[in-house]
């Protein structure tokens, strides 16, 4: 219920709620090969992916980019996706 009233003041000023499908946990588990598993595990359209700006994301994020566009996905903005 907590949330659900959140949302709301949220809708109350102008704002979206957005929430996450994956998260990549990229802030507590240092690892490219696990952010990499958890980024692409089941991905489907319209999936959102958490990360964050850590190094060993940074070094994933190609890996993971590649696999999307070998699975016909776009890589697109929440903005985008969500319009």
């Amino acid at each position: 219920e907590e949330i659900i009233l959140s949302a709301q003041k949220a809708i109350n000023l102008g704002y979206k709620t957005i929430l996450w499908s994956k998260d990549t946990i990229d802030w507590r588990d240092k690892s490219k090969k696990v952010v990499y598993n958890r980024a692409t595990k089941g991905i489907s359209g319209g999936d959102i992916v958490l990360m964050h700006p850590k190094e060993h994301t940074l070094e994933a994020l190609p890996d993971i980019l590649e696999y999307y566009k070998q699975k016909g996905l776009a890589i697109v903005t929440v903005s985008d996706c969500i319009g």
